[in-house]
């Protein structure tokens, strides 16, 4: 496989548009429109429902080919070699991959280090492009065929990686919360903790909510996988929580719910030029991020905690609560398959389980 001369035609970002290297997205417009399909990994993007899947995949192949050049991760190279990578992903002639070479990405990708979910994820945007290529007759079928050969082949990955927040754990986030000297951000984190902890919404949407989707304690949470809605009940310390940063904040003005706050406590920006005083709303991913590892850090937890850890827990805890439908809801899975695969059963659950088998068992042979 190698590169053109002349690059692939890029629709460019605006001037202002900031990246954060080893995340997605630096090179295209990927909302959609104006994606050149006429190419294989244009075609491949296109294909996918969300803005956000599109730019998961793009990284994914970044991944691929940063990995293979420098045999590191993406986001341990500079933010000029990640840009570069980014923008290779459309520059490349996916349709002349070999089965060599994705043997040899597919082995640094492994000794890189990266989590099952992440190789799986480059696997399934790989295969994309060069289905794509295939498609429009960039790339015959036997050389699709031959050069996914033991592309897929991957040992069964058993449970998803990570770890389980404990009650205790989220207790002690909270308490920190409480303690901030700044407490207009110690309300707003508390309230992005317990809803983690209730609800287990993706990072990205939780920074997707706005004021209108929060409604006589129910929350509308759109699905960021498929652009659909759940409407979910907010009860309990996640609704208390809630609603006591929305005293702060207020409804209005209308817009995203979580907002940045300032060292000072401030939360609005006033322009200097026309004195108009506005909200900074919080719209990546990695802003949620980085306030639950901030909020782990201070609590002292031994552990390092990201959003997923809390999305697993409230999954879990749900299946148990109420059964798998319940949790596959709160979730968004589509499929009850997914849901499953965060269903643990821990040793306590089993003995408990079999106990009371046990003693169902003793009242019907004495009766």
């Amino acid at each position: 496989m190698r590169t053109p001369t002349e690059p692939t035609e890029i629709i460019p970002l605006r001037p202002d548009e900031r990246f954060r290297f080893g995340e997605a997205a630096p090179i295209i417009d990927l909302s959609g429109e104006g994606l050149p399909t006429g190419v294989p990994v244009g075609a491949y993007l296109a294909s996918l429902n969300t803005q956000s899947s599109r730019e998961t995949q793009q990284r994914a192949l970044a991944i691929a080919l940063c990995v293979f050049a420098e045999g590191q991760r993406l986001e341990h190279v500079s933010e000029e070699a990640s840009q570069h990578y980014h923008r290779l992903v459309w520059e490349t002639r996916w349709e002349e991959t070999s089965q060599e070479w994705l043997a040899a990405a597919k082995l640094r990708l492994e000794s890189a280090d990266y989590k099952s979910n992440t190789r799986a994820r480059v696997r399934v945007a790989i295969r994309g492009v060069l289905k794509a290529a295939r498609d429009l007759d960039l790339m015959s079928g036997d050389s699709y065929v031959r050069a996914l050969r033991g592309w897929d082949k991957h040992p069964t990955e058993g449970s998803l990686r990570g770890r389980v927040v404990k009650m205790d754990e989220y207790q002690a986030m909270l308490d920190v919360c409480d303690a901030d000297p700044v407490r207009i951000r110690g309300k707003r984190d508390a309230a992005i903790i317990a809803i983690a902890w209730l609800l287990g919404p993706r990072a990205g949407e939780l920074v997707g909510l706005t004021t209108d989707d929060y409604h006589r304690r129910t929350l509308r949470v759109v699905r960021i996988k498929n652009n659909t809605e759940s409407y979910l009940p907010l009860e309990g310390e996640a609704a208390k929580r809630l609603d006591a940063w929305l005293k702060v904040r207020g409804r209005k003005p209308p817009g995203p719910l979580f907002c940045r706050v300032g060292a000072r406590g401030d939360i609005y920006l006033c322009s200097e030029r026309t004195g108009v005083r506005s909200l900074r709303p919080l719209t990546r991913r990695d802003a949620i991020a980085r306030i639950i590892r901030r909020r782990a850090e201070q609590a002292g937890l031994a552990d390092a905690v990201i959003p997923h850890d809390f999305r697993r827990a409230a999954i879990i805890r749900i299946s148990r609560a109420g059964g798998i439908e319940f949790a596959a809801r709160t979730a968004g899975h589509k499929s009850l398959s997914t849901t499953l695969r965060y269903r643990q059963i821990d040793d306590d659950e089993l003995r408990a389980v079999i106990r009371k088998r046990v003693e169902a068992e003793r009242e019907e042979a004495s009766e």
